[in-house]
């Protein structure tokens, strides 16, 4: 049985794992980051159910189906305030900080 921590630092190896492989194969990358023109990459723990609440909202709103994909990978903040901001439990951050939400 997994614990709710064991989980969190899995979390928090991830986003360091992709973060240091953006900085080998993206040469601007590292260097924005140090710059700060890039905030540093973080991950979102979302309620369970989150993404079914998404599609379902999607679809009542008149969606196609066939249009109803899961995103993955976010890489604009308005769209997360937009569809995600009350199904957020943790922001996880890449220097491994957890930023609390609410």
């Amino acid at each position: 049985w997994r614990s709710e921590q064991d989980d969190r630092r899995k979390v928090r190896e991830f986003v360091s794992a992709v973060d240091t492989a953006l900085c080998k194969v993206a040469p601007f990358y590292e260097e924005e980051r140090e710059l700060g023109v890039i905030g540093p990459m973080q991950a979102l723990l979302l309620k369970p159910g989150s993404f079914a609440r998404y599609r379902d909202r999607l679809a009542a709103a008149g969606a196609p189906a066939s249009q109803l994909k899961t995103p993955h990978a976010i890489p604009d903040p308005g769209f997360v305030r937009q569809h995600f901001t009350d199904e957020i439990l943790a922001r996880v951050t890449v220097e491994g900080e957890e930023v609390p939400v609410h």
